[in-house]
């Protein structure tokens, strides 16, 4: 599905499917494989059975993706409630990111923002965060964080392995991490 000039909206996908240079895609009842989507200016899909791949949209909107969430080039919001694998997201830096649960590892290089997440595997964050940002991380896994310089927020983690950021560990094993 490519060059569409209008809003596109799809109803219950079976297979696969790869959508590019539109400025709407709105899908309702899942598409039950994966998902490659590029230059979608807006994107508001409930659910994605297999794996996910966007590249360059404004706005995306994902209930579940099932598999593996792979993003680059979003500009605004990205939110999903639910990612069962592991989820990348790069490229990014003006956008606000949330997502809430993912099953796999969580890595984010470049975000305006970052909400809270609950993560089974490990983190890597590295993040521009607005001031006066309050975030929270529950990780299975390790969490390392890279914050900006003279950063003003505050992040709460409970984490299963190690945490750690530039040239400081901030605990081995496990524990509660509060970065103010």
């Amino acid at each position: 599905l490519a060059h569409v000039s209008e809003v596109a909206e799809l109803f219950e996908i079976g297979g696969n499917l790869r959508a590019a240079f539109m400025p709407r895609l709105r899908g309702q009842h899942g598409i039950g494989g994966n998902a490659a989507l590029e230059d979608i200016t807006g994107i508001e899909l409930d659910a994605v059975g297999g794996n996910l791949s966007l590249k360059h949209a404004e706005t995306a909107i994902f209930n579940v993706v099932g598999g593996n969430m792979d993003t680059g080039g979003v500009t605004a919001q990205l939110h999903c409630n639910a990612v069962g694998g592991n989820a990348d997201v790069s490229g990014s830096a003006s956008a606000e990111v949330m997502l809430s649960k993912v099953g796999g590892n969580l890595h984010i290089d470049g975000a305006k923002s970052m909400q809270s997440s609950l993560v089974g595997g490990n983190l890597r964050l590295a993040a521009g965060f607005a001031a006066g940002n309050q975030s929270r991380f529950y990780i299975g896994g390790n969490a390392r964080i890279f914050l900006p310089e003279n950063a003003s927020l505050t992040v709460h983690a409970l984490v299963g392995g190690n945490a750690s950021g530039d040239s400081v560990t901030f605990t081995h094993g496990g524990g509660f991490v509060n970065l103010a």
